[in-house]
């Protein structure tokens, strides 16, 4: 065994999709640590995860290896009274900590006596004035957020190299390559390894790039109807005498990668066209990707519509930012509800307070009370699931979803957010919401890659 990027003998673990971009390992050991696993980071995945940061947050993603995982930061704009700041945020109501309780610098000067400015919460001013010798009330500012429409990623180098270096690992991975391939892999390896395009240096035409974003909307259209967002898929596709490789990212943005001749490869390979698939719903457990071949005898309907999407593929479609902003605002407004979801709602905002075996109801109030939708729907389908005396399922809490609307259909346009506004709260709902929380805790049910294809219950969140 030896690197597949320079062939040195001793290789290490690489992550061949990032941990930090799913929730699932797929690891090969394929590439020496010093010269390209470590830089590999160094060079191109780091950035990247940093960029994607927007999507594995809003699919609650998190890597790392410590107890309590954090959800990654994504940039927004503050603009406070006109001024716009770029921060980097876990989410809208960190906003807010950082925004509206950080006292300000400025002191004001008003018959004599000097005022320290202090912007906050409504409740957090009551309390201030409680114990201020001397306050002025001051007008409320302006301020609101937004998320910057930073799309240069998509077409930037190093997400494709990252999307080139998945590409050509779990190539190698499934067809079993422990060995460097100068003759056959040069061109993709020279790209990953260095940024350099060998068929593009003196302006050559299409036929000898070796990755491009595929821009064609409609393309994703298809994309939508066969498989649900936030999925990321692999696909290998002998076309004409090249093999080529589909990676997509979430569903949102999707490279063609060139690998290989195949009049290249030794007899001994075999033939792949194959739509491999990752879900959001897996655990952190090596795997690979889950195979769909063509050579099965049972073929999911998705995978036609995946391969009637791709025929009608129009690679020559220019790069339209309006598109690509419209299906990442339509991303960012469904949110999937699942158990692990569940758990980890739990535990981030600490409703259940193990020494004393009950719930935290100051929490409670606070989510209750507080300006999160999202936060309160997760907490009524809580209640919900403790009132039941059913197992938990994803018909469990797809019915749960559907109790926020009036029992209405819950589809992928449904709404519960009316009905989460118009129920509160009371202290009489804490013992429904501890058998909910207990109940989720102790579950041992687990969404597998199917889940990410049929009917999962999920919201708009605007």
């Amino acid at each position: 065994m030896e690197c597949i990027y320079c062939g040195e003998k001793k290789v290490s673990k690489s992550d061949i999709f990032p941990s930090a971009l799913t929730n699932t390992k797929i690891i090969s050991y394929c590439c020496c640590e010093r010269d390209h696993n470590n830089k590999f980071s160094d060079k191109f995945e780091s950035e990247t995860i940093t960029a994607l940061g927007l999507f594995t947050n809003h699919l609650d993603i998190r890597s790392g290896n410590s107890k309590h995982k954090s959800k990654p930061k994504f940039p927004c704009i503050v603009v406070h009274n006109g001024k716009e700041k770029r921060i980097m945020t876990t989410s809208f109501n960190a906003i807010k900590d950082i925004t509206l309780r950080r006292p300000l610098d400025q002191k004001i000067s008003k018959n004599g006596i000097e005022y320290q400015l202090f912007n906050g919460t409504k409740e957090e001013v009551e309390k201030k004035k409680q114990t201020a010798k001397n306050y002025i009330e001051l007008p409320e500012v302006e301020e609101h957020y937004y998320i910057p429409p930073e799309l240069g990623f998509i077409n930037g180098e190093k997400t494709k190299r990252l999307a080139c270096k998945i590409a050509f690992e779990y190539f190698c991975k499934i067809q079993k390559i422990d060995k460097f391939y100068p003759d056959i892999f040069g061109e993709i390896i020279t790209y990953i390894c260095d940024g350099i395009e060998s068929g593009n240096k003196k302006g050559n035409r299409e036929d000898k790039k070796i990755v491009e974003v595929v821009k064609d909307n409609e393309f994703y259209v298809y994309l939508s109807k066969s498989m649900k967002q936030g999925t990321n898929f692999i696909y290998f596709r002998l076309e004409d005498d090249t093999y080529y490789s589909y990676v997509s990212f979430y569903n949102l943005f999707v490279y063609r990668v060139k690998l290989c001749k195949f009049s290249d490869l030794p007899n001994s390979f075999d033939v792949v066209d194959s739509l491999d698939l990752l879900g959001v719903e897996n655990t952190k457990e090596e795997r690979y990707f889950n195979r769909v071949d063509k050579t099965g005898s049972l073929l999911p309907p998705y995978y036609y519509l995946f391969v009637r999407a791709l025929d009608r593929l129009n690679l020559m479609k220019e790069f339209n930012e309006s598109e690509f902003k419209h299906r990442i605002e339509e991303f960012c407004k469904r949110k999937y509800i699942n158990v692990r979801i569940l758990r980890r709602f739990i535990k981030d905002n600490e409703l259940y307070l193990k020494t004393k075996k009950a719930v935290n109801s100051c929490k409670i109030k606070s989510i209750n009370t507080g300006c999160s939708i999202e936060d309160k729907i997760l907490l009524l389908i809580i209640k919900c699931i403790g009132e039941s005396n059913e197992k938990i399922s994803r018909e469990l809490i797809k019915n749960c979803v559907d109790k926020l609307g009036g029992n209405k259909l819950a589809t992928e346009s449904f709404h519960p957010i009316d009905g989460a506004k118009k129920i509160d709260l009371t202290v009489n709902d804490n013992d429904s919401i501890k058998k909910g929380i207990i109940k989720i805790l102790e579950c041992k049910f687990t969404e597998n890659y199917e889940s990410s294809f049929k009917n999962i219950p999920c919201i708009y969140v605007v």
